[in-house]
């Protein structure tokens, strides 16, 4: 029970909260641009293949409904399509390194190191 009050203590004095909040923050602002890359790549390959994006995304395990949205988000795109590509590949490359560079030094102050560069 010590282990435990002193896990919670060590949390409170290192704001662990609030770098576990800045860490979902990340996360989210990866996840947008990969929802960008996503739909421009279904829609890309939904014009080369004869299978429609609904049903791509329902063979990779989606639900129904995401298979919908995802399906009009694709009808929507029109020729917007490689925009969302290339706007969704960079955006998604820089989140995902912005989030690693937030993981990296959350790591380093919850262990009380230098964070590594």
């Amino acid at each position: 029970m010590r282990i435990a009050f002193e896990a919670w203590d060590r949390d409170r004095l290192l704001g662990g909260p609030l770098l576990a909040g800045g860490v979902a923050y990340r996360v989210f602002l990866w996840q947008l641009p990969a929802a960008s890359l996503m739909v421009g790549v279904l829609g890309v390959t939904a014009d080369v293949g004869s299978e429609s994006p609904a049903e791509v995304v329902r063979r990779a395990g989606l639900s129904a409904a995401v298979a919908d949205v995802v399906a009009q988000a694709v009808r929507e795109a029109g020729e917007a399509r490689w925009w969302l590509v290339i706007v969704g590949l960079v955006g998604t490359m820089w989140a995902g390194r912005s989030g690693a560079r937030a993981v990296i030094v959350t790591s380093a102050i919850a262990w009380g190191s230098p964070p590594r560069a």
